[in-house]
């Protein structure tokens, strides 16, 4: 971790950032979502009308065209069961939505038919703060857990864009070099599906909203005065830094993650804005992001943005993804003051981390949702990270937006840890939580399992989700500790006739590594060739009792 991260700018940008739009449940205008409930031969897929439709496609495209329709394609790679079928419409301007859909979802050769909401950026205005980074002490991180670290885990960021040449984040990339050639350090833009996942040089990530591989922010509308909305486009590079800036390079901030790398996945379309709108809050391509997350085979997928609208084709998606693995971590929303709390997707769906926000002080913020769909709270007020205005551009933004990625990197943390524990993560997480409902009364059993506590949440990996828990045991202690060589037990103790005791060591997950022996004339066991991380002493029935100990290995 970097030494004095907190006080290595001297400058740094204050975002004034414009929140979400009260017109949070807007739709895709003059588009919507069919999907058909038979398979069309895959070379026409994407061509509808034509004359080789089978006769059931042909009805449901004169239906819709009879509704002022222009066109119907799958912009899909048709890969998983979601987005098998699946094809987006567009309509004449002023068509009428509401009489199609009913005709549609009335037809035996549709699944369903739905317009198609836009997802918002969940991030308010904020004012500066003293002090950076202060949420590492709050959730309780500190460098010792840099020495978990055994693998990396990617966290795919679904946003309005990275800055991915920005001075933080350039070596956290997840760059996707061609599978046939993995020592080449560059993949030249030569125009060819190198490593045949059907999308075109995306060695940085992908722009699903303009289909091309250049992941970088909207870029700001010349029409936009640079009094208004200063910090265009920035969102999704703030996330970034949250959830993978690099650790250890002297520079900028640090991140929760460590050693996380992020796939860059650009929701909102740079050709909208080029046309004169300027709105870079809305992400309309949400399902197309999912669909590139999951080719890339990504361990995480960070969701800082929301919908009041149940989205049926999102909903499907979050299945495949949670089908295969991939943790989804969601913003809970931003509601005003508190208001009454709102279900927001999609960390409302099933599966979902839902992630509300807190304070420097505990408390719930003013403008974080709150209700049955949060699973836990994180920071997110005045949260300091990276930002698009420069390569060295760094700054404040608040929201559910922010808190969510924290979240997201500690999941990292702990999978790159453990890679086997996916299927624990909710649990590991609700089970580190500290319970904050006595610093926030009127919110009692509203803000999930609480707060996040990295090291509580390591301990509850430890001490409860793996075989230990099993026994009840006495809690000893060994020193040194953390040890990177000789640790020293306590014999006399643990021995109450002098007999030797032969010591367990387990890893994180209660797996047995070591056996060790320690008498009166040899009261040390050896750590000096167990890997860095966070292991068991285990001590069993001595005279009918047993022991166990927590003992990080440090080097």
């Amino acid at each position: 971790m970097k030494k004095g991260l907190l006080y290595l700018l001297a400058f740094f940008t204050v975002v004034q950032a414009f929140a979400q739009s009260g017109n949070d449940s807007a739709f895709v205008a003059n588009e919507l979502y069919v999907k058909l409930k038979f398979n069309q031969p895959q070379n026409l897929v994407q061509y509808i009308p034509h004359p080789d439709n089978p006769d059931a496609v042909k009805q449901v495209w004169s239906i819709i065209q009879a509704h002022n329709g222009v066109s119907m394609i799958s912009p899909f790679k048709g890969k998983l069961n979601s987005t098998k079928n699946l094809y987006k419409v567009k309509l004449k301007e002023g068509a009428d939505m509401s009489e199609l859909l009913d005709e549609l979802n009335h037809n035996p050769n549709i699944e369903y038919a739905q317009r198609i909401p836009v997802y918002y950026i969940q991030f308010k205005p904020v004012e500066l703060d003293e002090e950076k980074q202060w949420y590492f002490r709050t959730i309780n991180m500190d460098a010792s857990w840099s020495s978990r670290i055994t693998n990396e885990k990617t966290i795919a960021i679904i946003d309005n864009g990275v800055r991915y040449t920005h001075e933080d984040l350039f070596s956290r990339i997840a760059w996707n070099i061609d599978p046939h050639n993995p020592d080449k350090s560059e993949i030249p833009n030569d125009g060819i599906d190198n490593d045949g996942n059907g999308y075109i040089d995306d060695y940085f990530g992908w722009d699903v909203a303009d289909n091309d591989p250049d992941p970088a922010p909207i870029p700001r509308p010349r029409n936009l005065p640079l009094s208004i909305n200063p910090q265009f486009g920035w969102h999704g590079t703030h996330v970034a830094g949250i959830v993978a800036a690099s650790a250890d390079n002297g520079l900028g901030i640090a991140s929760l993650g460590i050693n996380n790398r992020i796939v860059c996945i650009k929701a909102a379309s740079s050709k909208a804005n080029s046309e004169g709108k300027v709105d870079d809050l809305s992400l309309p391509y949400i399902v197309e992001a999912f669909e590139y997350a999951i080719e890339r085979k990504v361990d995480i997928i960070n969701c800082s943005f929301s919908t009041t609208i149940y989205d049926k084709a999102v909903e499907d998606i979050i299945r495949d993804a949670r089908k295969q693995g991939i943790i989804v971590v969601a913003a809970a929303g931003n509601i005003k003051n508190n208001s009454s709390p709102t279900k927001y997707y999609p960390a409302a769906y099933d599966g979902v981390i839902g992630v509300g926000a807190t304070d420097k002080d505990d408390h719930i913020s003013d403008f974080s949702n709150y209700g049955d769909d949060i699973d836990v709270m994180a920071p997110g007020d005045n949260i300091y990270s990276t930002l698009a205005s420069g390569d060295q551009g760094y700054g404040y933004m608040s929201g559910t937006s922010m808190a969510a990625p924290i979240v997201s990197g500690l999941i990292g943390l702990i999978l790159s840890s453990e890679p086997d524990r996916v299927g624990d993560i909710e649990a590991i997480l609700k089970g580190g939580c500290d319970n904050i409902d006595w610093k926030n009364p009127s919110y009692t059993g509203k803000m999930g399992a609480g707060r996040i506590n990295v090291d509580r949440s390591f301990e509850y990996m430890i001490n409860e989700a793996s075989s230990v828990a099993k026994v009840n045991y006495t809690d000893i202690k060994v020193y040194p500790n953390p040890a990177s060589g000789e640790v020293f037990i306590p014999f006399e103790t643990l021995s109450t006739n002098g007999q030797p005791i032969n010591i367990t060591i387990l890893n994180s997950i209660g797996a047995q590594v070591a056996i060790q022996e320690v008498s009166n004339n040899q009261q040390t066991i050896s750590v000096a060739n167990l890997p860095q991380g966070i292991y068991q002493i285990v001590i069993a029935s001595v005279v009918g009792q047993n022991y166990r100990a927590r003992l990080l290995v440090n080097r």
